[in-house]
Order: C-alpha cells, then structure tokens, then sequence
C-alpha cells in the first residue's frame, strides 16, 4: 500500500478545516484580544491588522508552494502568539514538506503538551512518524486522535496505512471502510483499499475497488493501472498484468517502480530483450537501486549469459538486505547449470535457513541430491517436502525420476499415477509416465500417454521427442524423424548459447553424465538434454541411410556431451561404410580403450583393418598394371603382382570369415548399450 495522494491531502488549508470555521475565534487569540480591550482603540486595530496580514502572508506562502516562507511567516506569528495552536500546526506541516521532520515534531510536541485534548497535532505527529517509518510510534499517535475524534477521516486513512506496513491488514482494512462509510473516501481510498485486499488475497473485492476508483474524475489513472498490473501479476494474469502496466508507463513513463515490475513480468513470459530494457531504462533513472541486480541476474540466467548472471546475482548476495532467500534460490538455479553442484547446494542450504518451508527451495535441494548420484538423500528429501505438501507434482516427479534411475520401474510409476490422479491435464507427467511406459517396452501405454499429452499442448517438444523414440523402436523412421525434426525446432540448439567464462577462452559447460532420467525431468529445471536428442535422430538417418546427416548428428551430440563412448561406435560404423577408414579406426579405438572385450567393436575394427589393407593392396595393383603396360615382360613387375593378387585372395577369404560372426551395429540390444554415464574420455580443456 502506497501513500496514495498524500500531497494532495496534507496541505495547510486541510489542517484549518479541521478546526472550527470560525478559526480567528482561537482561544489564545481570544484571550489576548480581551487583553487588549485595556489598551487604547488603535493599539486594537493595529494587532488586528498585524495578525490579518501575517495570516495573508501564510496563505499566500502556502498557495504558491513556499514552504520556508510558510516557516518564516509562522514563526513571526508565533513570535507574537507563542501559543497559537493552529499555527504551530501549520508550522509542523510545513516542516514536514520541507522533510524537516525533527523540527516538525517539535512543533507538534509544544501543541499537544498544550492543547492535548484536541486531536490535530496527535494527528499529523503521527502521520510525520508514519512518514519516517516508526510505524508502531504513529500508531499510538494516531489512536490517540482517533480516541478524541472517532470519525476523524484522515486519522484513519493514516492508520490504515500504518496498520498495512506492519501487516495488519484486516484493521487496514476496517480503518478504509469506515472512511467510505462515512462518504469521504476519494479514488485513492479505494486503490489503497484495493491494495490490502490484494494482501488478503481478496482478488474479487480488489478488481472491484479498482473498478470503483475509476468512476472518479480526479482519478491518478497511471497509479490505478500499475495498481491493477500488479494485482494481474499476482493473479497469475501476465498479459493482462503487461497490458495494464503498459497503460501506466504511457501516462508516466518514466515510472522507475512500474518499469521494474513490467521487465519481472516480461521475465516471467520468457520476453528477456522487452524485460531487459525495462529494467536498464529504470536503472538510468534511479541508478543506486540494489533491485537492479537481483532482476538483471535473473534475466541474464533465462537468456543463458551464465557470467553476466553470476556477476549481477554476487552482487544482489552481496548488497540486498532483503528477500536474500529468493537470491540464494537463484543463484543457486545458475550455479547447477553450470554444474558447480558443491556451491549451488551451499546456496540452498542459506536459502532453506531463511525459508525452511519454500516448497521451491525444497525441489531444489532434491534436484541437485540427484545430480550428484545421491539418490537416498534425494529421496529422503522427496519424502519430506511430500510430507508437507502431499499434492506437489513436481515433487513427486522428481520422485519417480529418482526411481526411474535406479531402475526401480514399479516405484517410479506408482508416483507418477498419483501426479496424474492430481491432475490429469498434466502434459508433463503424461510425457514421464509415456517415457517410463517406453522403457518396459508397454509401447502402447506409452503412445496413448504421449498423444494425450500433444494433445494438451501440441508444442510440447519433450513428448515429440519421446514419440520419435517410441517410433523409431517400432521401426517407423519417417515418422520418428518427422517427430525429432519437429522437436528441434520447437527448441533449437542457439537457445543454450552460453556466455564465455573469463580464462577459459571457450563457451563449455560440463554435461558428462546429465543424460540421464526423464526429459520432462530437464523441462523442470529449465534444460535440455541436446546430446541426447541429436544421437536419436543420428541413428534414425543411418537407418533411412542418410549417413552424411546421420553423421553430422553424431558429430554434435558427441560435441555436446563430451565424449560420449558409444557413440564413437555408432560414428565407426558410418565412416566404414562411407570408406572413411582411417577415420573410422580412430573411432572404434577409442571405442575399444573402454570397452575392449564388445565383439562388434572387434568385428568392426577387423573389417576395417581388412578394408584398409585391401584398399592398400588394390592400389598396389593398379601401380603394377600400370608398369606392366610399359614393361608386360618384367619377371619382377610380374612377380609382384601374383604375389599381390594372392595377398587379396587371402583377404577376401578372412573378410567372409569374419562376415559370418558380424553382428549389427543397430540392433534392439545395441540400442541398450552400455550406460552414456559410465565411461566418458577425457577431454582436454
């Protein structure tokens, strides 16, 4: 709740029409008049004019805003009247513009010790406490006034006001409808009042209150659309919320509040350019806001500018005093991307300290117990925030994850019935449960889960990738690779450009073994496992014999996953059949460093040796026959070549032998394979 229309209300003229209209008739006033009944007639007439013409002077002060004019005036006054009550008042307001609140209590302490049964200067003591932020210290003042007048309307919007920064939001709120009752609420009245209901979560009766001060023709519309923007955001409304806010920064501009909130939504609808220059346009305008940082982190950490990210989140650590849970959450978020999983648990440790009950945090801290392979202390997290909150989806996705990991199939279906059970329109617990149904070879289950979940959300490029794997096993390749295709276009490569960190000269993060569990799993967290998706549509080229792309697919997922093993194997394969050798013997030995005894690596390397021996001898050959063609009766060319022609006989025997045990690359049990996240080469930085 904001201090609605506080410039319009506090003025001098208000603090005279709290007193009785007949103001010269001040008792002070009176009694040094009765006084001056004894002095001759134009002493009289000249103290009246004195006061006349000082009086004139404050109002004239005050109406062209002068407020250390109002001081200087008021002060002659009181020099000649020292217990003027009302002029102290007066005083006090215009100290309180002028942001002399000191002196301005002063003032009003002198008028309360004097006049302490009338309820003005309790009143604007505690409005000018309110202002410094001694909320509880107003309060009282504010009591007192209203103790002495119950009807007194200012009072009561102050109080309101009070009441809402301490969080008292159901007396705010009883303060703001006894000012409406009374018939003096104004469209401020009816934002602010909007403004707590908001806090009680009364969204019907905040739009409504919103919708009321827009029947006033002195309405701050720019204040009545940002409050409505903000209510939108809570609501979850984030078009609206963009429109709204919108509307107010088209009648305010330069509103540093309104452009801050406009670049959160912004953030939140993935707009990251639209939420960027927001927020650098509101930094222009009030440089010094630690704000800045904690928003820029964010939106740097959705448009994948890691060091940029890091850089503004240290910062908003470092320099906020507030909401420091929500930073270390975040940077936590950023600190798993870039799989510094030591340090983003030590930010969710501090974050769950200050927020032992964020369900989100929770998630978090289960989430990176599972990257590490500390699958029970995953669980054990899992069950506790379950405990809590029975209902999370998320949670319980996370759960059958973990089960789905260690193969633990009926555990891992049991919870994702139950995120399905909760919500039944969930596209992303329909796509898990498809993969799992997928995995136990129930092929049917799986599609019928699948299609559903397109049909849910037909953009959905997670539950396109697990039908093409699906297909591709039912060996309907085209369709397979239509579902790939259209998966990768959904959520292309550039989206996970990565900023460069300082030293390493490169653009790498370490993916070595995050290939593993559900891909919704990644959706989660933000990710994508590319590595993954572009070995599937690789295996589906080679089996449409599309090897140059087939090829070029493998090239990427190896370069995304940091050497992942057995794709070497499948690579070996392509390059043999596209005469590559030497190429291909590179691949199948790298192949066989790790997994030395897998007789299709070793049949494969066999082929390829005889291929590259036999291509040895045939060109061999062709030499021969050309210095046959000039010397045909050579007793050594001729020698040489029977010698070769048998060389090649010989190969060709050995080639039909080994033919015989050859076993395919792409078989359903090659498929399996060995786990993507045992054996990896080391990659040299």
């Amino acid at each position: 709740m904001k201090l609605t229309g506080e410039k319009k209300i506090l003025s001098i003229n208000w603090v005279r029409k709290l007193f009785s209209s007949k103001v010269h008739e001040d008792p002070q006033i009176q009694q040094q008049a009765a006084t001056s009944n004894q002095a001759p007639q134009s002493s009289k007439n000249s103290l009246l004019r004195y006061f006349n013409i000082t009086k004139f002077k404050i109002d004239w002060a005050d109406n062209f805003g002068k407020e250390d004019k109002v001081v200087h005036y008021c002060t002659q006054y009181l020099d000649n009247f020292p217990i003027s009550y009302r002029t102290m008042c007066i005083r006090a307001e215009a100290y309180r513009k002028l942001n002399k609140y000191d002196k301005a209590i002063k003032d009003l302490d002198s008028a309360i010790q004097l006049r302490p049964q009338r309820s003005m200067a309790w009143c604007l003591r505690g409005v000018i406490k309110g202002l410094g932020k001694s909320y509880a210290e107003a309060l009282n003042d504010l009591n007192q006034a209203i103790s002495i007048d119950p009807i007194d309307c200012f009072a009561l919007k102050w109080r309101a006001f009070c009441c809402f920064m301490l969080k008292s939001y159901d007396q705010a709120l009883l303060d703001l409808n006894m000012v409406i009752f009374l018939g003096f609420s104004d469209a401020f009245t009816y934002i602010n009042r909007a403004e707590i209901n908001k806090k009680l979560k009364n969204y019907e009766e905040a739009y409504k209150d919103i919708a009321a001060a827009f029947k006033f023709e002195d309405i701050n519309k720019a204040l009545a659309y940002g409050t409505r923007g903000v209510l939108n955001l809570e609501c979850k409304n984030y078009q609206a919320s963009i429109n709204d806010l919108t509307k107010a920064l088209n009648l305010q501009p330069n509103d540093v509040n309104f452009l801050r909130i406009r670049s959160g939504v912004y953030q939140m609808l993935g707009h990251s350019d639209a939420a960027l220059e927001d927020l650098e346009k509101a930094c222009s305008l009030k440089p010094e806001n630690t704000y800045q940082f904690a928003l820029r982190g964010a939106i740097y950490l959705d448009m994948r500018l890691w060091f940029d990210s890091l850089i503004n989140l240290n910062k908003a650590v470092d320099s906020h005093s507030n909401n420091k849970a929500v930073l270390f959450g975040n940077r936590a978020e950023l600190l798993c991307k870039l799989r510094r999983y030591d340090l983003a648990l030590e930010d969710i440790e501090q974050a769950l300290k200050l927020e032992p009950n964020n369900i989100i945090f929770q998630q978090q801290l289960t989430d990176l117990y599972r990257r590490q392979h500390k699958y029970e202390e995953a669980l054990t997290q899992a069950n506790l925030t379950l405990l809590l909150n029975p209902d999370n989806i998320n949670t319980l996705l996370l759960r059958a994850d973990i089960y789905f990991i260690q193969k633990k199939y009926t555990n891992s279906l049991t919870n994702l019935n139950d995120a399905i059970q909760i919500d039944p329109k969930n596209p992303y617990a329909l796509t898990a449960r498809g993969e799992l149904f997928f995995k136990i070879r129930r092929f049917g289950d799986a599609l019928k889960d699948i299609n559903e979940a397109l049909k849910i959300k037909a953009t959905n490029f997670h539950a396109l990738e697990v039908r093409g794997s699906i297909l591709k096993k039912q060996h309907k390749y085209q369709e397979a690779l239509n579902d790939f295709n259209k998966s990768l276009e959904l959520y292309p490569l550039h989206l996970i450009n990565q900023h460069p960190f300082p030293n390493r000269g490169e653009d790498h993060i370490d993916n070595s073994g995050y290939d593993e569990g559900f891909v919704v799993t990644h959706k989660m967290m933000g990710e994508r496992n590319f590595s993954d998706i572009y070995l599937k549509r690789g295996d589906t080229y080679y089996k449409l014999n599309e090897y140059k792309l087939a090829l070029s697919d493998y090239d990427q997922s190896l370069k995304l996953s940091d050497g992942n093993i057995p794709i070497y194997k499948k690579r070996a394969y392509i390059l043999h059949k596209t005469k590559r050798l030497d190429d291909a013997l590179m691949d199948i030995d790298k192949y066989l460093k790790i997994y030395s005894q897998c007789p299709k690596a070793l049949n494969l390397r066999g082929q390829i040796i005889n291929d590259i021996e036999r291509c040895r001898l045939d060109d061999a050959l062709m030499d021969i026959d050309k210095l046959l063609k000039v010397y045909p009766h050579c007793p050594k060319f001729l020698k040489s070549k029977e010698k070769i022609l048998n060389n090649i006989k010989k190969r060709n025997l050995e080639k039909e032998k080994i033919s015989e045990f050859g076993l395919s690359n792409f078989s359903d049990t090659e498929e399996a394979g060995p786990s993507n996240k045992s054996q990896q080469l080391p990659i040299n930085h």
